[in-house]
């Protein structure tokens, strides 16, 4: 893409020459003009021209309020068209998040952001307040957007908004499992009492949560059909992305997919459950009141309102204890959990693994007395 000023022998300038790269064609067609901003004007109708030949349910970016950046689409105005064009309210809500999060980024032209702006946007990300947060976010968080964006320029280069990717090449921190303490290990008592203190739905999804270690995300998309109580067995096969509008999403990993066997207890409370509320097969099995469908921001909500001390990871984190506890080996407590590998399974409990610290110091007896 150029708007380049054509002078004659004396060097005045005579016109303006616009130019943008066609990629279906791999042609640069070109069109002279009086004035720049005739050329601008010229340039940027092209690339809406170029972008609504592309099929599939897209948005005419010029329909939409946003400011040009000398002539070109600005960040902003692209990351608001990639929103509405997405599938599902979930891939919507995310889009959303990164359009609000660009900071100064938002009134770059797309074609104009570096790698270097790329690398300070994330570092405002990990350490300053942003839109509906008190204090930098989470390098996961900042992982999930920078894939996003990246995605985002793959999309616009595709288009004709992009030349290049200024973060096809960058890199992200590799999240370590975070080790999980005693402390933060629920006792069987503990649990008990939670959900003796709770009122279904959230009683007996606690239950679940505790006897079986299915992730928030998890246990809210169960549909009914899921929970096959004949057998006593939960079939995990996607987890929930919606609230008001029942979305389901895809789990975490592949291996996160898998048939976990439920303790009679547990059993019982979801049959006395089922009886309590109406439910057609293809229906999330636990609702709100509302008849909206749980997920990991709602459900976390509602504990955290009433004051609640743990969190719905930590019955996850309780149950691979008792297992460990139990006996259970690395390896079936890794695929029960849905972990990709054991190596996550063992830096996340290295520190609950029983007895192998007294192993350690009976082995050095041994050897020094």
């Amino acid at each position: 893409m150029s708007v380049r000023a054509k002078k004659d022998a004396a060097g005045n300038v005579t016109g303006y020459q616009a130019r943008y790269l066609d990629r279906r064609t791999g042609k640069q067609p070109s069109k002279t003009f009086r004035t720049k901003q005739q050329a601008l004007a010229w340039e940027a109708e092209q690339r809406g021209r170029v972008h609504r030949a592309f099929a599939g349910p897209l948005v005419d970016i010029r329909e939409l309020a946003y400011e040009v950046v000398d002539g070109t689409c600005s960040v902003d105005a692209f990351l608001e068209m990639w929103a509405k064009e997405a599938a599902t309210a979930g891939t919507r809500g995310q889009r959303e998040h990164l359009r609000k999060n660009m900071g100064d980024l938002q009134f770059r032209s797309m074609l104009a952001v570096t790698t270097a702006e790329i690398v300070v946007w994330r570092d405002g990300l990990r350490g300053e307040r942003g839109v509906g947060r008190k204090s930098g976010l989470a390098e996961s968080t900042i992982r999930t957007m920078t894939r996003q964006l990246r995605a985002a320029f793959e999309v616009a280069i595709a288009r004709g908004y992009a030349d290049t990717n200024p973060v096809a090449h960058l890199t992200s921190k590799r999240i370590r499992a975070k080790a999980v303490m005693p402390e933060d290990v629920l006792s069987v008592a503990e649990i008990k009492a939670l959900v003796s203190a709770w009122d279904d739905p959230i009683s007996t999804m606690i239950q679940v949560g505790a006897t079986t270690g299915l992730r928030i995300g998890e246990i809210a998309g169960l549909r009914a059909k899921n929970v096959d109580l004949r057998t006593g067995k939960i079939h995990v096969v996607e987890q929930a992305r919606g609230g008001r509008e029942w979305v389901w999403g895809p789990l975490k990993s592949a291996s996160a997919q898998r048939i976990i066997a439920m303790p009679p207890s547990t059993i019982a409370m979801i049959t006395a459950y089922r009886e309590r509320v109406e439910r057609s097969k293809n229906d999330p099995l636990f609702q709100t009141e509302t008849g909206a469908m749980w997920n990991a921001s709602n459900a976390g909500r509602v504990i955290r309102l009433a004051g609640a001390t743990w969190t719905w990871h930590d019955l996850r984190h309780s149950y691979a204890s008792h297992l460990f506890n139990a006996g259970t080996d690395v390896a079936t407590v890794s695929k029960l959990l849905g972990h990709s590998g054991t190596s996550i399974t063992l830096e996340t409990y290295v520190h609950i693994l029983p007895g192998s610290e007294e192993s350690a110091v009976e082995k050095m007896a041994k050897l020094y007395g």
